[in-house]
């Protein structure tokens, strides 16, 4: 996995095969998780994981908001992090703005989760091929590195970059949830057991947690290359800058006090 750089109108990253199967893979259970079905069977049905014609969706959506009951915060901890509860004093009031809110910010999420997925593996996937062999699409293209690999190319239009960037948020704090990492402390702890760590060929438990605790802070570096692209294009202020105030009524003069227009 590289960096993000900026391409024009767009930021790419290369990603190895073996990274975007498992990234692919990481986001497709995500989207399970709220609701949005195995991305990998809809891409072999349609060629996308994510629906252009979301006319379908969109009528599921207005029936799910006609709900009569309030909605109860999700079961799963995991999801609850992604769709926290709008009080935390008043239950009556978070189940309330669920049963406004939650449908929508769901689908949303999915949407966005299946854009990230198409970007890492729907070619391969739609091609009927393994994840390092599909063919170029759209949205991403093979680069060749060295004599025996191929690294692919993940494309995002800089105006849509903030949304992956809302997306591999919502993928750590999922990830995040399983390992136990709620701050930052947390996280520091976890790269030093990832980092010093070697789990035993029969400790099935410590693998999965050194291979969830090698794509949560991946996600995370790689989302920083991401944010590193969109600071870079802010307008940089001198240090002495400040906004020129016009002259308006009850503005302190130089002479008069607070008020003061004299």
């Amino acid at each position: 996995m590289r960096a993000f750089l900026r391409e024009g109108d767009a930021l790419v990253a290369e990603v190895d095969p073996g990274e975007r199967e498992v990234l692919a893979t990481v986001v497709a259970d995500v989207a399970e998780l709220l609701g949005g079905g195995r991305f990998e069977e809809r891409a072999r049905e349609t060629g996308r994981a994510h629906r252009a014609d979301a006319s379908a969706d969109a009528e599921a959506s207005l029936l799910m908001r006609l709900r009569l009951e309030p909605l109860p915060s999700p079961d799963d901890p995991a999801v609850h992090r992604l769709l926290p509860d709008a009080s935390r004093d008043d239950a009556a009031v978070s189940q309330e703005f669920r049963r406004l809110t939650e449908d929508d910010l769901r689908q949303q999420k999915i949407d966005r989760l299946a854009e990230l997925f198409d970007a890492l593996a729907v070619d391969a996937l739609a091609n009927g091929a393994d994840a390092g062999d599909g063919a170029a699409g759209s949205r991403r293209s093979r680069r060749t590195r060295g004599r025996h690999e191929a690294a692919a190319v993940v494309r995002v239009d800089v105006a849509r970059a903030p949304a992956l960037a809302a997306t591999l948020t919502d993928v750590r704090l999922v990830l995040g949830e399983r390992l136990g990492v709620t701050d930052e402390e947390a996280s520091a702890r976890l790269e030093d057991e990832v980092v010093a760590t070697r789990p035993g060929a029969d400790d099935h438990a410590a693998q999965a947690r050194q291979y969830l605790g090698s794509v949560f802070l991946a996600l995370g570096w790689w989302q920083e290359t991401l944010m590193a692209c969109l600071l870079a294009d802010l307008p940089e202020l001198p240090d002495d800058a400040g906004p020129d105030l016009p002259d308006l009524p009850g503005r302190a003069g130089p002479a008069g006090g607070l008020g003061s227009t004299s």
